[in-house]
């Protein structure tokens, strides 16, 4: 068992140092979520960390992701915490949130996207996340970590400055990057970005056609954005990025 201060001081800080994974669930902005998922082998189990700020003194609860999981509440004046949640908040990763979109930065340039889906729905049982090269990029600079297990690594290149948030970005550029469907589920669907687009820091996301590595590996062809079929849907991603870039949001 992990005494209830150090569970609580865990929450705490796993939300004070992992922003980009903190999602609001309420419209109050009272009640605040992140996905954590703890890696064993080939397994992955993840777990639904919720702080509720509702009260004077907010407190968590962990639950499985899934929604008919059971619930561990933790409390500054609670007594102690199962070892199985102890060891949740000791080494569980914590997940971007859901709908994020990160970039793959060489030599200033977006040569990959990285996607994550966190939001749980019967067809989808687990988690998501897709590595999105560059459709006409060689594969010397796709990302180090494509075809590998979510892991640590993605905080690390984070911190490093070698993955950043697009969010911001392509909110502020409306009808410019798009979704559209290839397969119709996460992760193969194509990213079209119809003209260069340089942050604010100096970074270009190129124009062109993003694509899950491994429709790229099995050959699968996109077109450049001025050459797609007329009367391909097409999803508008500035609107959904926006509450993502959005830092006041929790």
């Amino acid at each position: 068992m992990m005494n209830s201060q150090s569970a609580y001081g865990q929450c705490e800080a796993l939300f004070a140092a992992y922003p980009l994974a903190v999602q609001c669930v309420d419209w109050a902005g009272e009640l605040h979520a992140m996905v954590l998922m703890v890696h064993d082998g080939d397994r992955s189990d993840f777990y639904m960390l919720a702080r509720d700020r509702s009260e004077d003194k907010p407190f968590y609860s962990l639950a499985s992701w899934r929604p008919e999981g059971s619930r561990v509440d933790i409390e500054a004046d609670c007594v102690a915490v199962p070892s199985a949640t102890a060891s949740v908040l000791s080494r569980g990763i914590p997940l971007p949130c859901h709908g994020s979109l990160f970039g793959w930065l060489q030599e200033r340039e977006v040569t990959a996207l990285l996607a994550v889906y966190t939001e749980y729905a019967p067809e989808y049982p687990e988690p998501s996340w897709a590595v999105m090269p560059l459709a006409d990029a060689p594969a010397q600079r796709w990302p180090p970590f494509t075809g590998q297990h979510f892991g640590s690594w993605f905080w690390e290149y984070h911190g490093a400055g070698a993955l950043v948030s697009l969010a911001a970005l392509v909110a502020a550029n409306p009808g410019t990057v798009f979704w559209t469907g290839i397969q119709g589920m996460p992760g193969w669907d194509c990213c079209v970005v119809s003209r260069d687009l340089k942050s604010d820091t100096g970074y270009v996301l190129a124009r062109g056609s993003y694509l899950n590595y491994q429709a790229l590996q099995q050959g699968v062809k996109v077109p450049p954005p001025d050459r797609w079929p007329t009367g391909v849907l097409k999803t508008d991603l500035a609107p959904l990025l926006r509450p993502l870039a959005d830092a006041s949001r929790c």
